[in-house]
């Protein structure tokens, strides 16, 4: 039978010494351990069980006697302390002869975690139940019941996009990185030019203005070279 996950740890359906227990695998501490149920679960097992796991958190045991459904949830205490009680005893009958009258064997095979569902196989074919509204509904009539017991893993839908198509994404992204870095290094390399021919410019216009000064003193001063040069004796 599938294990369930709730508080932690994984739960499983053990049978030994002619008797019925839960196997309890904690997650956090990797220590196994037993969850004894009551005498009533223990002693019945010649019926069909499947464990449950809503999405409260708590954990619960489904036994199917006939067409009898008996749901058994365990609750802790404040003092750490665990009792199992019994919720209801739903009559299956009612409620799968009602969808199709051929039904005269039924056991279960599964449930689905986080959910109040589980599944029960029959003579023609396999049903998932909710427990809460009590609705069967028909999933195959290719699984029913064989000489020897199985169970049934259900799985929800999931997508891997292909190995090309990440590939793909992965190239667009480099290429989007690579014309960012030549894009970046294009506008570096014409705002250095702009700053260099900035420079140049105002290098040159200093220059100018340097010697537009130098040259109106330059004139003063060639006469009175040449007047000193003119000078005769007396």
């Amino acid at each position: 039978m599938p294990g369930v996950l709730s508080g932690g740890a994984l739960h499983f359906i053990l049978m030994h010494d002619a008797r019925l227990g839960v196997l309890k695998y904690d997650l956090g501490t990797s220590c196994l351990s037993e969850i004894e149920p009551t005498f009533e679960i223990q002693s019945a097992r010649y019926d069909s069980h499947a464990l449950i796991a809503p999405e409260d958190g708590q954990l619960g045991i489904a036994r199917l006697n006939g067409f009898n459904l008996s749901v058994y949830w365990r609750e802790v205490c404040h003092d750490q302390v665990a009792t199992w009680k019994k919720f209801e005893v739903i009559d299956l009958k009612k409620h799968l002869l009602a969808s199709d009258p051929m039904i005269s064997h039924t056991e279960l095979v599964g449930s689905v975690e986080r959910t109040a569902i589980i599944f029960a196989t029959t003579n023609i074919g396999t049903y998932m139940i909710d427990l809460k509204s009590l609705r069967p509904k028909k999933l195959t009539s290719e699984l029913r019941l064989f000489n020897h017991p199985w169970a049934l893993f259900p799985y929800f839908s999931f997508y891997n996009p292909p190995v090309g198509q990440v590939e793909n994404v992965a190239g667009l992204g480099e290429n989007e990185m690579g014309s960012i870095d030549e894009e970046s290094g294009e506008s570096e390399s014409r705002s250095s030019d702009r700053e260099s021919g900035e420079s140049d410019a105002g290098s040159s216009e200093g220059e100018m203005r340097k010697l537009m000064l130098e040259a109106p003193m330059m004139k003063q001063k060639k006469p009175k070279l040449e007047t000193s040069s003119t000078k005769h004796r007396p």
